[in-house]
């Protein structure tokens, strides 16, 4: 743009931008100033002014910037800057010269500019920089250049600027960062462009949540927490507990390492924390807790009933205790025709079945999981193992027997070194009271196929019934039993 003027007298520019027009006016005719005008609907509007003496020749240099920062310089040197949040061009530099001896004044594009960003403090100590990111428009004929420099303090020793570009990371690990851009053009008409510019950086660091309060808590269960992780990225998690919230939300807390899905192993207290330790290697990589539970038990809540089918037959593993802390300590066993075989000393918290074997998780703590059906030692410790029958009545059920004794048919033992000893007793209609005999040596006989075993009935205890049942039972960790048969002798006494 190119506009008549004597050097001394009124000149002006003017540039539409946003839907208003904005003047530069000089003079130097004794009254000397350059004013900056914003001309809204016709109506002008003084920005800035400069009121001290110059002479021509004179050079003009205008500098606008996205951000509404307007600045005007006179022979290098600013004179005028002003903030006008209207402004929305993309940075670039205008030079206007003033030459008396023309009576002419020219506007003219500069080939090259510089601009230098305002100083960014990142808040992290030892930030990972990040991608290098950047809006603009580079015609043909154009370019523009990023630069970037790091210092530990706005007052300390900067780095040299380093060259960068375009979604490369940034090598920089200082708190305070600062970039640069150059531009470089070879025609008047064309102009590059930068609208926007994008400085990443991140840290490692830890997040202490809000305390749990578990006031009523009897022991802890299993710690869970989500996350999205991707690249290098990690969390360690913390816990601590304590007697108040305020000792398990600080940094000083005793924080424990803890695993995520694994049991909470610290003690039981009325407050818990839970803090997490942010790794990263780069802002590429995505570190994102998403939620974090903590499980705990309250009361005095008996254990779960445990249950598993193998073999035709269904297993339930229950506590026969009545207060807190007890374990399932008896098994129940039904087979197909319903017939119950009670299995104590069996402490099976869980069941599992795998590679079509079962298993059984103890419910002590031990740690240890069984391998059920798999021998008759029950690993070496003494089991118990009964038979009761049903009540005989022996096809008369109103008349009274008086036993006189019993014939019982078991498998010898495999071994005389098994020393399997059976011990009968039995019940007369119905009674709760045992009336034990004398046991029977399954070793007296290793040569016979069948042990038949003679069992009196002791005189001195309750001989008469009109209906009795049997019990056989060993405890011990040898071979396994099996009786074959019951006969039984008696006197039969009429019906009164």
């Amino acid at each position: 743009m190119i506009a008549d003027a004597d050097c001394f007298n009124t000149s002006y520019f003017a540039f539409i931008d946003n839907a208003n027009s904005y003047y530069l006016i000089t003079n130097g005719d004794g009254a000397d100033y350059i004013r900056l005008y914003k001309g809204i609907s016709g109506e002008p509007t003084l920005l800035g002014e400069d009121t001290s003496s110059f002479s021509c020749p004179v050079t003009i240099k205008i500098a606008r910037s996205r951000d509404g920062n307007f600045k005007v310089y006179r022979d290098d040197v600013l004179k005028i800057s002003v903030i006008d949040n209207d402004l929305t061009t993309s940075s670039y530099y205008r030079t206007y010269i003033q030459n008396g001896c023309t009576d002419n004044v020219y506007a003219q594009n500069s080939s090259s500019g510089t601009f230098v960003s305002q100083v960014f403090d990142t808040a992290f100590s030892t930030p990972v920089g990040g991608p290098f990111s950047s809006t603009h428009t580079v015609p043909s004929g154009t370019q523009l250049d990023y630069f970037v420099r790091e210092a530990s303090s706005t007052y300390g020793t900067w780095s040299s600027y380093a060259a960068t570009s375009d979604t490369l990371r940034v090598p920089m690990s200082k708190r305070y960062q600062q970039y640069k851009a150059n531009f470089y053009t070879a025609y008047s008409t064309h102009t590059p462009q930068l609208d926007e510019v994008g400085l990443e950086a991140t840290t490692t660091g830890y997040y202490i949540h809000a305390c749990a309060d578990v006031t009523n808590i009897t022991s802890w269960g299993n710690f869970q927490a989500n996350s999205i992780l991707s690249g290098d990225g990690a969390i360690t998690y913390y816990v601590s507990t304590g007697t108040t919230c305020d000792s398990v939300e600080q940094a000083t807390a005793t924080w424990t390492a803890q695993t995520n899905n694994a049991p909470i192993l610290v003690a039981t207290a009325a407050y818990a924390g839970v803090r997490e330790l942010f790794t990263v290697g780069s802002t590429t990589s995505d570190v994102k807790l998403t939620d974090v539970t903590l499980n705990w038990l309250e009361g005095t809540a008996r254990p779960a009933v445990a249950s598993a089918v193998f073999t035709n037959r269904y297993y339930m593993a229950y506590t026969t205790g009545t207060v807190a802390g007890t374990v399932n300590d008896f098994v129940s066993v039904f087979d197909r025709n319903d017939a119950i075989t009670f299995l104590t000393g069996m402490d099976c918290y869980s069941f599992a079945l795998y590679e079509r074997k079962l298993y059984c998780g103890d419910a002590n703590a031990t740690g240890l999981v069984y391998q059920m059906e798999s021998g008759n030692d029950d690993n070496g410790s003494d089991f118990t193992s009964s038979i009761r029958t049903k009540a005989y009545s022996m096809g008369d059920w109103d008349a009274e027997k008086e036993f006189v004794k019993m014939y019982a048919s078991f498998s010898p033992e495999s071994e005389s070194i098994l020393d399997i000893d059976i011990t009968p007793s039995y019940h007369l209609d119905a009674s709760t009271t045992a009336v034990t005999l004398q046991p029977v040596n399954t070793g007296e006989d290793a040569t016979a196929g069948i042990l038949m075993a003679k069992i009196p009935f002791a005189v001195d205890s309750n001989l008469t019934g009109r209906f009795i049942d049997v019990n056989f039972e060993n405890t011990g960790s040898n071979d396994n039993w099996t009786l074959f048969g019951l006969s039984f002798y008696f006197r039969r006494y009429d019906v009164k």
